[in-house]
């Protein structure tokens, strides 16, 4: 299983190297480097597929959920409501920022995302 995702990753690399603005490339790249859990690199090819495609809102809830993970709470925040105002019904967003704003002691907006999200 390791040996495929050094596969992939290099892959993912060479195709970002062939196609620079390539946003499932860039997209893909951070998932994979997470799960090596090389976490610097997962920002950067998130930032960067952000920069490629700024209206994907998969992008920034990925990025939001990393900066959660290393509890970057403010930067998370911000990325997570982007996220949502791209996408209105896109509920793991929603699920994500309300554990930003839970972090953040913000428990009335945390309560109104895990709503949205459908969460009890």
């Amino acid at each position: 299983m390791q040996l495929l995702l050094q596969q992939a990753i290099e892959n993912l690399e060479k195709a970002l190297q062939l196609d620079p603005t390539n946003f499932s490339a860039a997209f893909d790249l951070g998932a994979a480097y997470l799960r090596e859990n090389r976490v610097d690199d997962a920002i950067q090819a998130f930032e960067r597929s952000i920069k490629i495609n700024p209206e994907n809102a998969a992008a920034y809830e990925a990025l939001g959920e990393v900066y959660l993970y290393q509890k970057r709470f403010d930067e998370a925040q911000k990325v997570l409501e982007l996220a949502v105002t791209l996408a209105p019904h896109m509920q793991k967003a929603h699920y994500q920022l309300g554990r930003a704003y839970e972090a953040k002691g913000m428990h009335t907006q945390a309560q109104e995302e895990f709503r949205r999200a459908g969460s009890p």
